[in-house]
């Protein structure tokens, strides 16, 4: 996971809200009714960050007279984040931008890039189209969260913008601290799991250890990794028959180093590799379980190929 500069727009919640709004022009009856919830906008908004970081419950909002929360917030789905509409250009583009051809930030994978409300638009239309409320994030982990994320303090996944993880430094380079681990079963099956550090913020603790459930990362992960040792299981010798061809090429001599040590050199390799991107993907913590079970593994995985029928 990695976090995100919070969006820089010219326009205050209550001004975005008004401008998709007054975009209602072949509907003044609701557009009348909607203007004056402007109010309620910049007043949710201005109290969503102390909130939020502090890891308190957001108020329910209080809709004035007979107005619904549907009503409320089809204005992101209509004027919001509909393409040719007054806001798909004007901010939902803009702050998806700062993912667009990267990863997602929350499972590390590449896929199509959505607003996530970070608290449910069903829940708080008041925040249907604030920008601090709109995370971009993959459809998949979109899709997962759906409105799982509780309204209270607790059951909320870590928000990009304000959270922040402890930071540590590695050979002179900073990094986030370690939180994702791996533990691995007797066929090498991988189960990800949150260790924090003692000290660590209550309410970021909480959110790393909540969010596994809410975007289903356990089993996502477990799955990307069933892959990844599926890579490995092809490649291994292969890597290791490379890997002493490169050294010899340096002038090294390779013949005091066993296949042992070179398949540790190789996943050593590739956690720096995957640490530099993301210190607490699901690649680099698979890799980091990998390296200190590698005598282990590489036993399994002589044993796995020795087993494999040979064809003729």
């Amino acid at each position: 996971m990695y976090l995100l500069d919070r969006p820089k727009l010219s326009d205050s919640p209550e001004q975005i809200f008004e401008k998709c709004v007054r975009n209602y022009r072949d509907s003044p009856d609701k557009k009348a009714k909607l203007l004056p919830c402007k109010a309620l906008v910049k007043q949710d908004a201005d109290q969503y960050e102390a909130l939020i970081r502090a890891g308190n419950a957001f108020p329910q909002p209080k809709l004035p007279g007979d107005m619904k929360a549907a009503e409320m917030y089809c204005v992101y789905d209509e004027k919001f984040a509909k393409s040719r509409t007054a806001g798909r250009k004007a901010y939902y583009d803009k702050i998806k931008a700062q993912v667009n051809g990267k990863v997602c930030p929350v499972c590390g994978e590449k896929g199509k890039i959505t607003l996530d409300h970070f608290l449910p638009k069903s829940e708080y239309p008041t925040l249907c189209v604030t920008p601090d409320n709109l995370l971009p994030i993959c459809m998949d982990c979109n899709t997962e969260k759906g409105t799982k994320s509780e309204s209270k303090g607790d059951g909320l996944p870590v928000h990009l913008y304000f959270d922040r993880i402890p930071e540590v430094t590695v050979d002179g380079k900073k990094q986030h601290a370690t939180y994702l681990y791996v533990r691995l079963g007797q066929n090498f099956e991988a189960e990800y799991y949150v260790k924090c550090q003692p000290g660590w913020n209550e309410v970021l603790r909480r959110r790393l250890s909540d969010q596994m459930g809410i975007y289903g990362l356990c089993m996502r992960f477990g799955g990307f990794a069933v892959i990844e040792m599926g890579h490995l299981e092809t490649s291994w010798k292969q890597s290791i028959k490379c890997l002493r061809n490169t050294l010899h090429q340096c002038g090294l001599d390779t013949s005091v180093l066993d296949d042992k040590a070179l398949f540790v050199m190789h996943l050593n390799s590739r956690l720096c590799t995957e640490q530099v991107l993301d210190a607490n993907s699901w690649k680099t913590a698979l890799y980091r379980a990998w390296l200190e079970n590698a005598d282990r593994l590489l036993e399994w995985l002589r044993k796995k190929a020795e087993a494999k029928p040979v064809c003729t």
